[in-house]
Parts: structure tokens; C-alpha cells; sequence
């Protein structure tokens, strides 16, 4: 279940499949991106953790920040990395 997706395994792996869900549910090309504080909350990982795996994605090109708090991401990528669905 996404329940069990978002709360095992290590902090990148569970931000990868929180971004992975975001923008499969996204109506668009983009998503409303959660704080790292947020994130943190929703994964049962730390605020460092989130915000550490977030940057490793942005450097990777895997994750691109827009206007407003909305992002995209590299699906493919992303999703051949972590996706173990």
C-alpha cells in the first residue's frame, strides 16, 4: 500500500516515493511541493534528511522547483532509481 511505500526503507527512497505519488495524483504537469519540514513529518524521517535528499534530487535534475510551491520531476528517472512498485 502507499502507506507502507512512504514509511520503510531509507529517508531517499521515502521522499523518491512521496514525489513519485505527488505527481501521480497531480491533475498537470506539476504538484504542490511539501516543505522539508512537512515532508520530514509525513515520512517519520528528520527535517536534515528530507531537506538532504531534496538537493541530491534538484543536483541530479530529478526534481525542479517552480512558482508557488509546485515542482516536477524526472518520473523516469526518479522512478527507475526508487520505485520498487
Amino acid at each position: 500500500t502507499w502507506i507502507t511505500r512512504l514509511s520503510t526503507g531509507h529517508s531517499k527512497g521515502r521522499v523518491a516515493r512521496l514525489l513519485l505519488l505527488l505527481d501521480e495524483t497531480s491533475t498537470d504537469d506539476s504538484f504542490f511541493l511539501p516543505t522539508r519540514d512537512d515532508m520530514g513529518a509525513m515520512l517519520g524521517i528528520t527535517t536534515e534528511s528530507a531537506s538532504k535528499a531534496t538537493a541530491e534530487f534538484k543536483r541530479k535534475g530529478w526534481l525542479k522547483p517552480l512558482q508557488h510551491s509546485r515542482a516536477c520531476i524526472d518520473r523516469l528517472e526518479l522512478s527507475a532509481e526508487f520505485d520498487e512498485a
